[in-house]
Formats: structure tokens, C-alpha cells, sequence
């Protein structure tokens, strides 16, 4: 016979632990006194007989005088008689509660346990890991072996569940935040969207039936939205149709009715910034980023629809396109002179909603909206000046009152509409030349056809003005191609 030592390790406290074939929860201490039992193995007791006996488990209170002192810090256990079917979601949390709670035996050594065993059997023991502690309840079972190891590799798969699962449930919790209801929405933006009237051209005259039919720069009554507030004014970003032709102004919202001075205006972006006495005004609204939108979100129109009776109404839908190029009449001639680039949206948009907000489902203003469609048999066919472009516009109007674009003094039309009887298919033939313009000082006369400005090919007005409001700049040198009398001739001047 040989006498070897086993030291047993500092092993930490055993957990909370649950198992699909047990009836009611055990808590498993650490060590179990009642196992204080020595065993001297015999050489011709089977390896079978051994596994069988409880006798065979190391037991670490040998030494009974020195206790071994385990911390339980759980509540009175009512939970030992919950349902079954509670008990993964609960394995899950205990888990991660458990990595940040474990406590130490307060033991430095552990005990030592000496046993005998025969000398043949000390291999074989070694492979199958005999002699290794472990705990059982106070009924053993050969289950015990079984189900300990399936179960701490449940614990770390919990763990590691938890781990990853944890944040991204977190991260969508935070989403959902954001995310308000319509209601929410009208709460904290009512505040930010006044009513802004032409006083010249609002009367008391009954709404007609052709009202809905006119262009929009004839209604004279519109909407207008706070962005900004500072020590005397607050500032309000609007459609050029409903206030750049106005003589005066005047906003209004509840109890409030303000005189407005007029900032800056655009008759080509439709947009205009006006200001009030700050007064009581608190809240302004905040912009989204309108390059991240995506058709089929929905959003919420706040405005005036048909002037102050329906001040603050609010309609919802979603964005029904994106990028799209409007034509718009700007003179009121019921001819094209421009085209605008705006999304489309279903939300109701009437005369009087100008110069409102669309929301997204954060709160956060996205367009302004400024035009609709009014066919018969159209319905729900509405666009919204992109928040972005709104932002650029407003910078430049209260610094310069004006966004300024280059000018060549003249006044153009399309080939179909101007007359002209010669052979060409495409260009803007010059109506108006005005004396000491840049056209006019370059030998530009009445009755040229403009064909090309550089390389780019002019197609009819409204292109014409693209090009040279939005590709070209101020002081830039441009090289035109015209047909004059019959003959083609290239005119090169620098914009003014």
C-alpha cells in the first residue's frame, strides 16, 4: 500500500443551479459536513463498486474543528416553488449577476485529505480523474457526474448569451426611444410652427371654389416655422410665395400676433426668413438630416391650412419619392420657369400649409413643405423642400438678404414659344436685353437664340437657368454659342 496526498484547491463557491429534471430549486453549498467519512480502498474492490459507494467522495471536513465559512447572500427563498417554465430566463440573469458577485472561501488552504489506496490502482484512478472533489446533495445519485458537466457548460453558453444579447437588446431600447408617437410629435413641435399672413392680399372674403386651383404665391396666407431664437428675435423660415411680394407681414400663433420684418428672400428656392420680437417664444425646431431618408417613412405635416381657422393642424402619410425635379411657374404667367428639387410626400397638403414643417417619427423637421398638385382625379401628391437645402438657404438669407446668382441682363422664352420661325430645335431666344448688361455690352441683341452655354446644350428655359444659376458662379468666364441673324457666333463674357 501506498499513502499519497491530495491538497485540495481554493475552489470558489458554487452558484445557484438549475437543470431541466429537477422538481424545485436546490441551492448547493459549498461543502457538506454529514460526508466527514474516510474509506481505505482495497485492491480487489472493483473500479465498479467504487464509483457506487458515496464513501469514495472526498470530503474536506476532516478536520471538524476548522470551519469553512461559505456566503449565501440571497434573500428568504421564496422562489424554490416557482413554475418550471421560469426557470432558463432566471438561469440567464443569476449567470451574469454571478460573474460580478462571486466571493472566495475564507480559506486560504484548504484542508488536506490523505488516502490510501493500492499501489496497481493509482494509474488507472489518475486517467478517469477518481479522485477529483466534487458536490453532491444531501441524497447522492449516480446523476450527479452526468448532469454537473452538461450544466456549468449551460451556465457558460448563458453567459456568453447574455453577453451579446444584452447590448443589442439595450441598443434597440434606446431606438425605440427615439422614436415618438403622432401625438408626441404635435406636443413638442406645436409650439414651433406659427401662421404667417400676407395682409395685403388676406381679406374677409369666403373661401371660393376655385381656391384650390390657384398658384400657390396667390394665396397670401401661409405657414412658417421657429428654427431660431436669440437675445430679441425669433426667426422663421417660410415659403417666398407667401411672403416676398408682401408689403407686410404678420405671424400669429394662440395669443400671439407680431408685425414681422422681413430678413431675406428666394424667389428661385422658395424660401424667405422672417423675424419677431422674441417675446414669450421658447421652443425651436430641430432639423433632421434629409439625405437619410427613405421612401415609405412616415411623417407628420403641421401648418395652417386655409389660414388661421385650422391654425395647427396636422396631417400624417409617408414619403412617396425622393429626388424629383418639379416644374413650378414663379412669375404667375401659367407658363414654367423653373424647376425645383423636392421629395414627395401624401401627407394632405393644402393652400395655407406653405412654409409648414414635415416631421419624421423622431420629431425632427425634414422638408418644408411648399407645393401640391391639383388635377382632377389627383389626390395625395404633395412636395417638401429637403431639410438640407432649407439649412443652406436660411445661412445665406441672413447673412445676405438674397442668395445672389450670376445675371446677364436678359430675358429669354422657348423656341415653341417665342415665334421663332428658323430651323432650330433647341435653345432660348433672347426677348429682353437690358442696356449696360453684360448680354448687352458682349453684342448679345434681341431675337439671338442661345444653343450652348460651354459644352453644355441648352434644351429650353428652364434648363438655361439651371445651368447658369446653379453650375455657374459669379466671376466665372463662360463661353456662349449663338445664333444671330441666321449665322452662329460664340460670345465669351464673365458673369457679373
Amino acid at each position: 500500500m501506498k499513502k499519497i496526498t491530495i491538497k485540495r484547491k481554493n475552489y470558489k463557491r458554487p452558484k445557484r443551479l438549475f437543470y431541466d429534471e429537477q422538481e424545485k430549486r436546490h441551492i448547493f453549498p459549498y461543502l457538506h459536513k454529514k460526508d466527514a467519512t474516510k474509506h481505505i480502498i482495497k485492491p480487489e474492490e472493483s473500479r465498479d463498486d467504487l464509483l457506487e459507494t458515496e464513501q469514495y467522495i472526498v470530503d474536506s471536513d476532516v478536520h471538524e474543528n476548522e470551519e469553512t465559512h461559505v456566503h449565501q447572500e440571497t434573500p428568504h427563498d421564496n422562489s424554490r416553488d416557482m413554475p418550471q417554465e421560469t426557470e432558463s430566463e432566471e438561469h440567464i440573469d443569476e449567470a451574469v449577476h454571478d460573474t460580478n458577485h462571486e466571493q472566495e472561501i475564507n480559506s486560504d488552504v484548504a484542508p488536506v485529505q490523505e488516502i490510501e489506496i493500492p499501489q496497481e490502482t493509482i494509474e488507472e484512478r489518475s486517467e478517469t480523474n477518481a479522485f477529483t472533489p466534487h458536490y453532491i446533495e444531501d441524497e447522492p445519485s449516480e446523476r450527479t457526474i452526468k448532469w454537473l458537466i452538461p450544466l456549468m457548460s449551460g451556465i457558460l453558453i448563458g453567459i456568453l448569451l447574455a453577453t451579446l444579447l444584452l447590448p443589442s437588446m439595450f441598443k434597440e431600447k434606446q431606438q425605440e426611444v427615439t422614436e415618438l408617437s403622432p401625438s408626441e410629435i404635435i406636443k413638442q413641435n406645436k409650439a414651433t410652427v406659427v401662421t404667417v399672413t400676407n395682409i395685403q392680399k388676406a381679406s374677409n372674403e369666403p373661401i371660393d371654389a376655385e381656391a384650390s386651383e390657384k398658384a400657390p404665391e396667390e394665396t397670401g396666407i401661409g405657414s412658417g416655422v421657429i428654427y431660431n431664437i436669440d437675445d430679441k428675435y425669433a426667426y422663421i423660415i417660410t415659403n417666398y410665395h407667401v411672403v416676398g411680394k408682401a408689403p407686410e407681414i404678420e405671424v400669429t400663433q394662440g395669443k400671439l400676433k407680431e408685425k414681422a420684418t422681413l430678413v431675406g428672400k428666394d424667389i428661385w428656392t422658395d424660401t424667405a426668413v422672417i423675424k419677431i420680437p422674441k417675446g414669450n417664444l421658447k421652443k425651436t425646431v430641430k432639423f433632421g438630416d434629409s439625405n437619410k431618408l427613405e421612401a415609405g417613412e412616415p411623417v407628420l405635416a403641421l401648418g395652417s391650412p386655409l389660414g388661421k381657422i385650422f391654425a395647427g393642424s396636422a396631417t400624417s402619410g409617408i414619403i412617396s419619392g425622393l429626388n424629383r425635379t418639379v416644374p413650378v411657374d414663379v412669375d404667375g404667367d401659367n407658363q414654367y420657369d423653373w424647376s425645383m428639387e423636392v421629395f414627395q410626400t401624401d401627407a394632405a397638403i393644402n393652400p395655407g400649409n406653405s412654409g409648414g414643417a414635415l416631421f419624421n417619427n423622431k420629431g425632427e423637421m425634414i422638408g418644408l413643405n411648399s407645393l401640391k398638385i391639383t388635377m382632377d382625379g389627383v389626390e395625395g401628391i404633395a412636395f417638401s423642400i429637403p431639410s438640407n437645402d432649407v439649412k443652406k438657404d436660411i445661412k445665406i438669407l441672413e447673412r445676405d438678404g438674397e442668395i445672389k446668382r450670376p445675371k446677364l441682363g436678359i430675358s429669354v422664352e422657348d423656341l415653341s414659344q417665342s415665334g421663332y420661325t428658323g430651323n432650330l430645335k433647341d435653345g432660348v431666344q433672347v426677348m429682353k436685353v437690358d442696356a449696360e448688361s453684360i448680354a448687352a455690352n458682349a453684342g448679345i441683341t434681341e431675337g439671338d437664340v442661345i444653343t450652348q452655354i460651354d459644352d453644355i446644350k441648352i434644351t429650353d428655359k428652364v434648363q438655361f437657368r439651371k445651368v447658369l444659376f446653379k453650375d455657374k458662379n459669379i466671376g466665372d468666364t463662360i463661353t456662349i454659342k449663338v445664333e444671330s441673324q441666321g449665322a452662329m457666333k460664340s460670345v465669351k463674357l464673365t458673369l457679373k
